[in-house]
């Protein structure tokens, strides 16, 4: 029930960055969804708020260390 602003403001504030915070619950639940493995890889990054694989891609492989793709193959095994 407060201002995005704000909020972005008060988590500044005690130390953590909104950016980072999202990072955080988009990186988890990235690897939450990809345990699935009938859920579409593109169907993964819209619901974690991007409107394109490219980006989720980008991201994944920054936080993770590899794409998502590999991730799956990896934990399928």
């Amino acid at each position: 029930g407060i201002a995005p602003r704000t909020l972005q403001y008060q988590l500044e504030n005690s130390g953590t960055r909104y950016r980072q915070l999202l990072d955080d619950v988009r990186k988890e639940l990235a690897c939450f969804y990809l345990q699935d493995p009938d859920m579409a890889l593109l169907d993964v990054a819209f619901l974690l708020g991007y409107s394109e694989q490219s980006p989720f891609n980008k991201a994944f492989k920054r936080w993770v260390g590899e794409t998502p793709g590999d991730f799956r193959k990896r934990i399928k095994h």
